[in-house]
């Protein structure tokens, strides 16, 4: 009688142990900056990817100038990020790709370029993270939340930073429309906009050490008790 008592106590004990030492070790995240491929990434290990904006005549183009798709990567546990970059905590995020304007682009008298979200992932996220993911000023803030939103570029090597929350999809996408746009946002007459695809892929989900930890916990004692 005694043994069979004393084994799930001591399991319990156990599940107590870990959750507080799961709860310390939260308490005390290190804060860090994004990185450009995601996660805790070495950015010289994860090249830029440019969206190369281009103009021949009155026609726009735009193409990346690599086959490379971005892959997401959320923080591991213990890091965080803070101030206006903590939006992307719990995403597995990513910003290598770079909207680049090349040479001989001609904005018209009064225009400016505006790129336009015609389709996407619902669960992916975007924001506007400055020259390099808001590591040189961007304030993180949403953009592109709803299908017709535009962005307004100023011509600047922008990274915008794309995160989703708890992945579940092998693929995420982004369709853009580029066109040079009136102070209304609406299409200057006479130049042909040019469309562009961005494709992610997410990091493969592995199960953490805290939630293999509770399962083989409970599993033992389910064990046990039978």
């Amino acid at each position: 009688m005694y043994h069979r008592f004393f084994r799930p106590v001591k399991t319990s004990i156990a599940i107590a142990m870990l959750l507080t030492a799961t709860a310390c070790y939260g308490a005390i995240d290190i804060a860090t900056m994004p990185r450009r491929g995601g996660g805790l990434t070495d950015n010289n290990d994860f090249p830029m990817v440019h969206i190369m904006v281009s103009q021949s005549g009155t026609t726009l183009s735009a193409m990346t100038g690599t086959h490379l798709t971005p892959t997401l990567r959320a923080l591991p546990n213990g890091y965080m990020f803070m101030g206006d970059a903590s939006v992307l905590n719990n995403q597995a995020y990513n910003f290598q790709y770079g909207w680049s304007a090349m040479a001989g682009i001609d904005v018209p008298a009064g225009g400016h370029v505006s790129i336009k979200l015609l389709d996407k992932s619902p669960a992916l996220n975007a924001f506007a993270g400055g020259a390099y993911g808001g590591m040189m000023g961007g304030d993180y803030a949403p953009i592109w939340t709803n299908i017709g939103d535009t962005w307004d570029w100023s011509g600047a090597m922008s990274h915008n930073t794309y995160g989703v929350l708890n992945p579940t999809q092998n693929n995420y996408f982004a369709t853009y429309e580029v066109y040079f746009a009136d102070v209304n946002d609406n299409a200057i007459p006479g130049y042909t906009s040019a469309n562009i695809t961005l494709n992610f892929v997410p990091e493969p989900m592995t199960l953490s050490m805290f939630a293999f930890g509770v399962a083989l916990l409970k599993r033992r004692r389910s064990a046990i008790m039978a």
